[in-house]
């Protein structure tokens, strides 16, 4: 069954991973700007989150109307992190390549045709995550600006710091998304942060879009949301040092460890460093090993506070 009537065979397979709760005011034009999507065919990966609004009935409704090949999931839910995981787990194996979406979203038209044409073949064994920057808009879709544009490779050095790759803009191939389905189950800070991660400790290839590849709805109810504005960078920055960065590092050396006979020998010494930067008994030795990992936040700003939080032992 294909997802609309202008598709074809020949085009690549995306399956589109949608977790809802509580989406019924936008859902209708995330739909719509799936179903516009060009050069793809899309199979729609559903499971709705214990929405007690509409949004059920509308994600049925519309998916119906716009042509869209719909398979419903019962999952765990409880937040939108566990709600796409399991949503992972229970995507049985399929051709193509996989993508993440938020529910209140809207994509532009070449954003799926764009990340398949970055990927290469949907077959790769070699593991590939694309993500982009968004343009952050209100809830009437009015432009407020664009996401951070990073001027670093992507790669484990920067997973281990921090997530780039924005959830709603990540697309897989089959072998990066059953890289994440191995780690599916455990508890991390974020569903895409994971597969960061994951791609980019596996040795897989991590490809970092600086154009806009669709609209991101602030609209006060989103999980993350943009972190515009130096008042919100060093509110992030001070929960790292309030516990974040020690807990997610934790949840995040539980997803290397169940990896551990995937990660190739290269990478190793890079995490063993940034173990010691970790739990190293003095100040001095915490910052070296640091140094040595190479592991490095996007801003210099927060690299900074990085190299201290390892000081203060609160890495």
């Amino acid at each position: 069954m294909q997802s609309a009537s202008k598709t074809t065979g020949e085009m690549p397979c995306v399956n589109v991973l949608l977790t809802t709760h509580n989406g019924g005011a936008f859902i209708e034009a995330q739909l719509r700007s799936l179903a516009e999507q060009t050069g793809v065919t899309i199979r729609l990966h559903w499971a709705d989150d214990a929405s007690d609004d509409d949004t059920q009935a509308r994600v049925v409704q519309h998916a119906a109307e716009l042509g869209l090949d719909l398979v419903a999931y019962s999952v765990q839910g409880g937040s939108a992190t566990r709600c796409f995981l399991s949503l992972v787990g229970a995507v049985a194996d399929s051709a193509g390549f996989f993508a993440f979406c938020d529910q209140d979203d809207v994509w532009f038209r070449d954003k799926l045709a764009e990340a398949v044409a970055r990927l290469g073949p949907p077959e790769s064994t070699t593991p590939m995550l694309y993500c982009a920057r968004t343009e952050y808009v209100d809830a009437e879709l009015r432009h407020l600006g664009f996401s951070p544009l990073w001027n670093r490779e992507p790669g484990l050095q920067t997973a281990l710091a921090q997530n780039i790759a924005a959830g709603n803009t990540v697309v897989m191939n089959r072998a990066a998304f059953f890289a994440l389905k191995q780690v599916a189950d455990l508890e991390v800070p974020a569903h895409d942060w994971a597969a960061y991660l994951a791609v980019s400790a596996v040795g897989g290839e991590c490809i970092f879009d600086p154009i806009p590849r669709l609209a991101y709805r602030q609209h006060g109810h989103n999980v993350i949301g943009s972190g515009v504005g130096m008042c919100n960078r060093w509110r992030r920055v001070w929960a790292g040092f309030m516990g974040g960065y020690a807990h997610w590092n934790s949840l995040n050396r539980a997803l290397l460890a169940r990896l551990k006979d995937r990660i190739p020998a290269a990478q190793l010494p890079t995490i063993a460093d940034f173990d010691r930067a970790c739990f190293g008994r003095s100040p001095w030795g915490r910052v070296a090993a640091l140094q040595r990992s190479g592991v490095r936040r996007m801003r210099p700003a927060s690299q900074l506070a990085f190299y201290l939080a390892a000081w203060l032992g609160r890495l």
